[in-house]
């Protein structure tokens, strides 16, 4: 699957989420299955909020994280590829209602 990088993703509402010390904890709701995410793949998930393009989460990854550009494109597809296939991930701004728990 070749990702588009003008496309806009954002996290599927079947989770529940929140940052603890720098890491999501996601809750799939319908398969009661607790995900943890490590730093970089929290920043990634944040930045799917629907109103980015795949292009632009790349950027904002590449500043973060003071990583060469070609390492932070690889690292977001990946990771974005994962979260498509997994259904975690929807396209368009209309899956980008906030799920996650305020601290």
């Amino acid at each position: 699957m070749v990702m588009q990088h003008d496309k806009r993703l954002a996290r599927s509402e079947r989770f529940a989420w929140r940052v603890i010390e720098d890491e999501a904890v996601l809750v799939d709701r319908d398969e009661e299955e607790v995900l943890r995410l490590n730093l970089i793949a929290t920043e990634i998930w944040q930045a799917l909020d629907g109103t980015r393009t795949v292009e632009e989460v790349i950027d904002h990854i590449h500043q973060c994280f003071d990583v060469d550009r070609r390492t932070a494109e690889k690292d977001v597809l990946r990771f974005v590829k994962e979260l498509v296939t997994r259904e975690m991930v929807e396209e368009g701004p209309t899956a980008a209602r906030e799920s996650r728990e305020r601290r």
